[in-house]
């Protein structure tokens, strides 16, 4: 090799670390792609840079929510429909055994219970909670707590809502916890928090769409 001159090899070992320099400080000023996570309703700056300042997230149309007229409502956010009333078994089935166990809170009842109950919506057995539809789930714990808004609370659920019956305390998602998986998670319908409990007593609020 000649004085002066550089080999092939080291030639492209530094253009690769030249583009690499280029490219890589080009990429440090590249925006990330726009969230795609709705924005938890918080509009309220209680400290710098809290969520309240940014504010991030998808915007949720207006209005959110659509009242069918057959006892359901479609969130037009999620796209998901829910019952209107956020304690239908309790309001039209009182009697039922699930239900009449614990009546100084009706309507609350355990996990197999609530899971049995959506259950017997989709069969017929409790047919007046299921607007004409048999497809009914327990909402898992993230379609659950889409319907909460950081801004709001008892109930924490966007201003203007259309449901009936909505319960100031927890309810069952089908969500189960991966280390202890005897228990599910659930949501607070007071101010959106979520747990995971064994045996307790929940409320049940079916939803259809989303699978």
């Amino acid at each position: 090799m000649g004085k002066g001159k550089i080999s092939v090899k080291a030639f492209i070992v530094l253009t690769g670390l030249l583009l690499m320099l280029v490219f890589g400080t080009y990429n440090c000023h590249i925006k990330p792609p726009a969230s795609t996570v709705a924005k938890t309703g918080q509009t309220e700056s209680y400290r710098g840079y809290d969520d309240g300042y940014y504010q991030k997230g998808v915007e949720g149309p207006d209005p959110r929510f659509t009242d069918n007229g057959n006892g359901t409502v479609a969130d037009n956010l999620t796209g998901l429909m829910w019952l209107k009333d956020a304690n239908c078994i309790a309001t039209c089935y009182p009697e039922c055994k699930f239900v009449a166990s614990f009546p100084e809170e009706p309507g609350v009842v355990l996990w197999n219970d609530a899971l049995d109950i959506v259950t017997g919506i989709n069969d017929g057995t409790y047919s007046k909670c299921g607007a004409g539809y048999d497809d009914w789930s327990l909402p898992n714990v993230r379609e659950l707590h889409s319907l909460i808004d950081f801004r709001q609370y008892k109930p924490a659920l966007p201003s203007g809502h259309p449901f009936v019956n909505v319960q100031d305390w927890n309810y069952w998602s089908s969500t189960t916890n991966a280390h202890f998986t005897d228990s599910a998670w659930r949501v607070g319908m007071r101010n959106g928090s979520v747990s995971d409990v064994t045996t307790h007593y929940n409320y049940v609020w079916p939803v259809r769409g989303g699978r």
